[in-house]
């Protein structure tokens, strides 16, 4: 018997021991809100690979982020991104800019890997 599954909701998944982790604890509530964002940016069916070192790269403009409630400014942004990659969780992987466009992140550290990309699941 065929069962229709509904499609469900976006979201974004989260290991729980990133919640333990004393490093993510220590974390601003806006690099905290901005690390989930990038980790919505993700899409397994179009991945953005960076060509320069074959990492697994996710882009998020500064536009974008204006509607969020701690990012009414670039400069919480920049402070956000500075506390996320001070703290192992990100690296910029490409710079954007006004012309170039937005900037690529890819996530490091224990947290990096997607539990929903099959490639990683693999592994």
């Amino acid at each position: 018997m065929y069962h229709h599954k509904e499609r469900q909701p976006p979201f974004v998944l989260v290991k729980s021991a990133l919640l333990d982790d004393k490093t993510w604890q220590r974390l601003s509530s806006t690099a905290k809100v901005l690390w989930l964002y990038l980790r919505k940016q993700y899409n397994p069916y179009k991945e953005d690979i960076n060509l320069a070192n074959g990492k697994l790269q996710v882009r998020l403009s500064y536009s974008k982020m204006r509607d969020v409630r701690d990012f009414k400014s670039s400069k919480s942004m920049c402070k956000a991104i500075r506390e996320l990659q001070q703290a192992g969780f990100i690296e910029i992987t490409e710079r954007g800019g006004k012309y170039a466009g937005a900037s690529a992140y890819s996530f490091a550290g224990k947290f990096s890997k997607f539990p929903n990309r099959k490639k990683d699941r693999d592994e």
